[in-house]
Parts: C-alpha cells; structure tokens; sequence
C-alpha cells in the first residue's frame, strides 16, 4: 500500500481552480461526502457559495489531477477573528475533497500541505480546520504559519 500510495503522490498534479471545472468539482465533491455519516450532502452547495464571497481566495482553491482525471478538491477561504477590538485575519480550511476510488493514498494531505504553503506564501496568519476531528490528526506535524 506504502508504493502504491507514494507512486500516486509523485504523479499528482495540483492546481488552481477553473470556472470551467465547477460543475465537475461540485459532482466530486458531492461524490466524496455522499456516504459519509456526519455530512448533511451539501458541502458543494458551500463551496458554491463561497466562490461568489469575498471571503473567497482563488489562490487557495485547488483541485487535484491523476493522469488528467479530477480526484481531489480543497477550498480555504479568509476568516477574521475579533477581540477586545482587535482583529486578525487567517483561513478557514473546508471542505477537503477525494473521489472515493482515490481516498486513503494521501491525495487530500498533499492538497492541504500544498494549500498550508500557499497561504504562507500569502501572508495569512492561521488556518482554523473545520471537519472531522480524526482525519486531520495526521496532520499534526505541518509547521506552524506564524505564532500569532
């Protein structure tokens, strides 16, 4: 499983969104989260949404290609937290996509660790995870941003 996993890992390509694949990535998304016990089915609807926000950053949309085939999608979008009139702004991290055929050979960590980079690369301060508390723990040792 070890091989199979970093041979598809070498293979993937990771790049910015299209408007022309939005109807694809909502389809795979949907596919990714249809047999999922915890989801309410509408995380595409979500990312639909955010799309048309400001909070939106097209640099932290990515979609994943094997062999020219969509098997991977991750959207971060800018959130602000406030307090005691100060306010600092970062990333809100969800949903994390993979087409059932291709989940379980790292497809979704690589597109967080590439999108983990881009937002350093950007500037943000942080990344708030929003999903299931037991698929991020393999991510634990991704460095921090920046100590806030």
């Amino acid at each position: 499983m070890k091989a199979k996993k970093a041979k598809t890992i070498d293979l993937l390509k990771i790049l910015q969104e299209k408007k022309t694949e939005f109807s694809a990535i909502s389809a795979l998304i949907a596919a990714a989260f249809a047999k999922v016990g915890y989801s309410d089915q509408s995380e595409h609807k979500l990312v639909a949404r955010l799309r048309n926000d400001p909070a939106y950053v097209p640099e932290l949309a990515l979609v994943a290609y094997l062999s020219e085939q969509l098997v991977g999608h991750i959207l971060l979008s800018k959130i602000e937290i406030k307090s005691s009139g100060d306010s600092i702004e970062g990333l809100a991290l969800a949903p994390v996509s993979v087409h059932p055929n291709f989940q379980r050979l790292g497809i979704g960590s690589a597109l967080i660790k590439q999108a983990h980079k881009i937002a350093q690369d950007l500037g943000f301060k942080f990344i708030v995870l929003i999903g299931h508390e037991d698929y991020y723990l393999d991510l634990a040792t991704l460095k921090p941003i920046n100590t806030v």
